[in-house]
């Protein structure tokens, strides 16, 4: 979904948005494949062409564990709050450039449109968690609750069966 620059006076103007996840390659390239929407309520002011964005941005996704692979809920519910300006206000720098705190929290919109898809689609992936998974004091995995060590054996009589058996080769060697 795009806003063209008109849209947007300094008294502000609000947006409603839903925007299913399949329109947001990027975020399919990190989690897989998602259903589901995202949905963002937004206040964009405009000040000579720079814009203001702050709002809220809700999802509900799907992350593999990194544990067990087993899919994890991540529940996104955070605010936003954005700062915009015109590529060519970039472009337009010559020589050596001092970058400041609001030159590095800033982000460029490109020609009379700002594609609000991107620029959530953005957001969503700096809100991602680092690790989608934690073992409690039991070693367990808080996903799926099992002990790690049954994560990494086959759990039938042969428990030689993973692909990480041919280690245990190289340890013996070493007691040797």
């Amino acid at each position: 979904m795009k806003i063209h620059l008109s849209e947007i006076s300094e008294d502000g103007v609000e947006r409603s948005l839903r925007i299913s996840t399949a329109e947001m390659p990027r975020l399919t390239e990190v989690l897989g494949e998602q259903e589901g929407m995202v949905e963002a309520s937004l206040l964009m002011k405009n000040h000579g062409g720079n814009v203001d964005v702050r709002g809220g941005l809700r999802a509900e996704l799907k992350a593999p564990c990194q544990r067990c692979l087993d899919p994890v809920s991540l529940d996104i519910d955070e605010a936003i709050q954005l700062s915009l300006a015109p590529l060519e206000s970039y472009a337009e720098a010559e020589g050596d450039l001092h970058l400041g705190s609001a030159e590095l929290d800033m982000s460029y919109y490109e020609g009379d449109t700002i594609d609000l898809t991107r620029l959530l689609e953005d957001e969503l992936l700096l809100m991602l968690p680092d690790s989608v998974a934690e073992i409690d004091d039991e070693d367990r995995c808080m996903v799926c609750e099992r002990k790690m060590e049954d994560l990494y054996s086959s759990g039938g009589d042969d428990a030689d069966d993973h692909p990480f058996a041919g280690m245990k080769t190289l340890l013996k060697g070493e007691k040797d």
